[in-house]
């Protein structure tokens, strides 16, 4: 009686392995789905070590955003003004992350800040393949002096989904040069990277400038009538260095 119903149940737990087997492996299609994975994985590696810069500063983005997310919500922000005192709790909580982040993973430092003006200016920058030294200068004078540095972006970056309201506390923008003039009329620093992607993708090791002709900037200055802020980057060193250059003597008329 007891040999019988181990058989039994032997023969049940059989045809549940066997069941369970078929449902995992259908004609062998696990396997094959599993040898097709480790393929893909070999062949996209390079590619995920290669973007993988890219994938932790987008990271960062979508995490300020959705930390900016949190404080509209909890202090319950409202109008469109995005530039208002409203924000400037988030918006220096959010900076203070990325000020750290720079610090401890580039060391980064800067000389000179005692050379921003105190009124309106240009703000122009070398753009690397990632401009991060430019956005750590933006949030390092907005802790320590309490000023926007509004920045002109490319306009794809405006298209990136999810990161709206990043965009919008940050001062981004990628309108032309009227805005631009309007910006700097209104007293803030606008940070312009003349160079933008083709200097980004193309520029050597000596981080040679490849602006062509492009003049727009020269010409927002001119026509705000403010000066001109360079940064200076020491790479090894994460140090930036600034110097201030005067509207007249920089800018012809053109």
């Amino acid at each position: 009686m007891i040999s019988s119903f181990s058989y039994v149940e032997q023969e049940e737990v059989t045809w549940l392995m066997d069941l369970l087997k078929n449902w995992m492996y259908p004609n062998n299609y696990l396997g094959i789905f599993t040898d097709y994975t480790v393929y893909l994985l070999v062949i996209l590696t390079p590619f995920i070590i290669l973007l993988s810069p890219v994938l932790v500063i987008l990271g960062c983005i979508y995490l300020s955003n959705f930390l900016l997310n949190i404080y509209k919500i909890k202090i319950k922000v409202k109008g469109d003004d995005y530039l208002s005192k409203s924000w400037d709790t988030g918006r220096r909580a959010v900076l203070y992350l990325w000020d750290m982040y720079g610090t401890v993973w580039h060391g980064y430092e800067v000389h000179g800040m005692d050379k921003v003006p105190e009124g309106p200016g240009l703000v122009v920058f070398y753009h690397g393949a990632f401009p991060l030294d430019y956005f750590y200068f933006v949030s390092r004078l907005y802790l320590q002096t309490g000023r926007l540095c509004q920045s002109v972006v490319d306009y794809h970056f405006s298209k990136i989904p999810g990161i709206k309201l990043f965009y919008k506390v940050h001062g981004l923008t990628h309108d032309g040069r009227e805005e631009c003039v309007e910006i700097l009329r209104k007293g803030y620093l606008l940070g312009v990277l003349p160079g933008g992607a083709r200097e980004a993708l193309f520029s050597d090791e000596n981080y040679s400038l490849l602006w062509g002709s492009r003049k727009g900037f020269a010409h927002v200055a001119r026509d705000a009538k403010v000066g001109h802020l360079s940064g200076c980057m020491n790479v090894p060193d994460g140090q930036l260095f600034l110097y201030m250059e005067g509207f007249q003597s920089n800018f012809a008329p053109m």
